[in-house]
Order: C-alpha cells, then sequence, then structure tokens
C-alpha cells in the first residue's frame, strides 16, 4: 500500500512558532512519509493542504483550532483522516466531525521531546470516527513513536485535564505569587529547601518557563475548568479553617480524619507506589547537583560507545557514583556522570580532554 501524504496545518514555518508542528514534520520525515504543510509565511494555504494531503493533522493554537479546522472544511474529503494535537479535545473533534472525513484527535501529554518518539509519554486517542480504512495507520503509527497510549472520549478527556492539567498549573502560578508577595528572597529560601520543596520549584518554574498564552489557551477552552478551580477554592479554605482550629485549640482530630481519608482515596498500594517514585526522583536530583557532576553528549549511537567513554575514568582511577542516560535527538544520547570528585581536579580535566577526543561525544557544560 503506498503510504499516505501527510499534511501539517500549523507546520511552524518561516514566521510560525509551531513548535509541535516541526517536531511531527521531523519525525514523518524520519519515517519516510511525503510531507507537506503550512503556516504563517509558507508557500502552500491551508486549503492547498488540504487538497493535496491524504492525512491533515491540525497542531495550531488550541483557542483557534475549531474555528481553523471549519474555514478548510468544504475541501475535506471523505476518504481523508483528520487528526489533531490540541491539549482540549472536545471543541477540536466536534469540529472536525462535522466534515465526512474519520477523525481521531490526540493529545500528546508533553512538549516536543528531544528524541523523535513519545516514548515514555503519554498520548490521549480519542477515536471520534474510524474505521478499517485508517484504524490500521493510525495502530501502526502510535507504534512507531513508542507512545504510552491511553483511548478516551473528548469529554472524559477534558474533564480528567481539569485536575491533570489546568489545575496544577495554576497551583504553581498561585504559589509563585506567593512567594513573591512574601518579602522573602527566593534564592534564600532555596537554600533552606527540602528535597520535596525543590522538586515543587521545579514545577513552578517548568509552568512560568512555558509560554503564558498556551496555558491560558489551556484554561480558557477547557468547559471543566471553573468546576475545577471552584472545588479547589472550597477544599483549600476548608483545611485553612481546620488548621487555624487546631493551631487555635489544640485538637488535631479534624486533621488526622481529613488526612487518613486521603490516603484511603489513593490506598496502599498507590501511595507505596507515589512514594518509592519521589524518593527515585529526590535521588535523581541529588545525582544531578554539584561541582563532581560531568555531562557527556554522544552525538550518535553505536555499540561501544558508552565502554570508551568510561573506560578512561577507570584508567585514571576516577570512581563512579552514578552513571543515568537519556535518549537525546534521533540517534544521539546524553550520560549524566558522578563521580567521587570534583570536575574540575586536574585528573578529572585530564580525563575529560581524553573522552572529548572520541569521535562524536562531547562535554556538556554544566
Amino acid at each position: 500500500m503506498k503510504k499516505p501524504i501527510m499534511g501539517i496545518i500549523g507546520w511552524g514555518g518561516k514566521h510560525g512558532r509551531g513548535r509541535y508542528g516541526q517536531w511531527l514534520r521531523k519525525v514523518l520525515s524520519q519515517l519516510d512519509y511525503d510531507v507537506i504543510g503550512s503556516d504563517i509565511g509558507t508557500e502552500l494555504t491551508n486549503k492547498e493542504v488540504v487538497q493535496r494531503a491524504d492525512i491533515v493533522i491540525f497542531s495550531v493554537p488550541t483557542r483557534r483550532t475549531p474555528s481553523i479546522i471549519r474555514k478548510v472544511l468544504p475541501y475535506v474529503r471523505e476518504a481523508q483522516l483528520l487528526m489533531d494535537v490540541t491539549s482540549v479535545k472536545t471543541h477540536a473533534v466536534v469540529a472536525m466531525l462535522e466534515s465526512r472525513a474519520e477523525v481521531v484527535g490526540l493529545h500528546p501529554e508533553c512538549a516536543p521531546p528531544p528524541s523523535y518518539s513519545w516514548r515514555g509519554q503519554n498520548v490521549v486517542v480519542c477515536e471520534a470516527r474510524l474505521t478499517d480504512r485508517w484504524r490500521p495507520w493510525v495502530s501502526e503509527f502510535l507504534q512507531s513513536t513508542e507512545a504510552t497510549v491511553k483511548f478516551s472520549d473528548p469529554d472524559t478527556h477534558d474533564r480528567y485535564m481539569g485536575p491533570v492539567q489546568v489545575l496544577p498549573h495554576d497551583i504553581n502560578v498561585a504559589l509563585a505569587a506567593t512567594f513573591r508577595r512574601s518579602g522573602l528572597n527566593m534564592a534564600e529560601m532555596l537554600s533552606f529547601a527540602t528535597p520535596p520543596f525543590r522538586l515543587g520549584c521545579c514545577g513552578m518554574g517548568r509552568t512560568l518557563k512555558q509560554d503564558p498564552h498556551l496555558l491560558i489557551d489551556i484554561q480558557v477552552c477547557n468547559p471543566h475548568t471553573p468546576a475545577m478551580l471552584r472545588r479547589f477554592e472550597l477544599e483549600f479554605g476548608r483545611v485553612r479553617r481546620i488548621v487555624e482550629r487546631m493551631i487555635k485549640t489544640g485538637d488535631r482530630r479534624r486533621y488526622l480524619r481529613e488526612f487518613r481519608k486521603s490516603q484511603e482515596f489513593f490506598g496502599e498500594n498507590l501511595l507505596a507506589h507515589t512514594f518509592e517514585s519521589f524518593d527515585n526522583l529526590i535521588g535523581l536530583m541529588v545525582d544531578l547537583m554539584g561541582s563532581s557532576v560531568v555531562l557527556v553528549q554522544v552525538k550518535e549511537d553505536r555499540p561501544g560507545v558508552l565502554h570508551e567513554i568510561l573506560t578512561p575514568f577507570s584508567d585514571a582511577g576516577i570512581n563512579l557514583i552514578a552513571l543515568h542516560s537519556r535518549k537525546v535527538g534521533a540517534k544521539g544520547f546524553r550520560f549524566l556522570i558522578n563521580l567521587d570528585r570534583d570536575r574540575t581536579s586536574p585528573e578529572v580535566v585530564a580525563t575529560l580532554k581524553k573522552i572529548e577526543a572520541i569521535p562524536s561525544v562531547e562535554i556538556v557544560k554544566n
């Protein structure tokens, strides 16, 4: 069967930002698809992409997705597959269903990853209208991206995105505002920080580093946002009153009762799993910090390259405290190596020079 022509509306052209469109373009090109696309300042228009492509993926701002879809509906064919990758599913899927084409909504629950896959990432799949014509292709594509697939309908997806996505963003914004108005110095606060607080700061920093317009769209376009925020406000206010009463009277019973109800809600197995996962994250954070950490970038992976990197350390009598790796790009890896001594020590400096002489390997400044 001939491979379908892939069309991406919002693929990051000359003036378009389209980070996800750019990522999809690279991924599909790696899979040997003929990929065309449109964005601000591109040669092709949205209409022309729809007319020429077999599969059309909408990768545009969430607030504009329904209107952009509806503008090209007159040119959509029954034999086509329409998809989108926005964070709110209901409005986009409803708009695509107004066509005669088959429709699948996707929500990759991550930023565009550095590698050409969704390995280890959740991708929610809403099969709104899918037949045997395109179902095998959708299944094969998702397998090729190594995504962890969660099937859902659009409304259920949006309902769960309230606590999973919307609420954490607003909690981080509110926490940052609380710290900002506290009169305390953020750098000094971090010098007092516990590991859980540092991880919380990582969450705040990640939120604040993002495009605020994207976060606003996620909240404004999700119909379940107001109810979720009201529920949180109600529960936080109730906990505040319990704590204030406990401070005033010394009576801990209401707080303990609330705490134990939430323990029961999580369940023993989930509590054990999350506690262990958090401990693992703390261990990784410790490994990432300090003057004994070295980051080694491998631009192109090949058999034996890790042995080539580690041998100079062994030859110099330098012990490794920790070793972590993650995939970067289509063929590269990054190794985080924690040593038993400062990376500025003469023997480490000399060893790093030997490692940098290895083909396709470089030391990352950290």
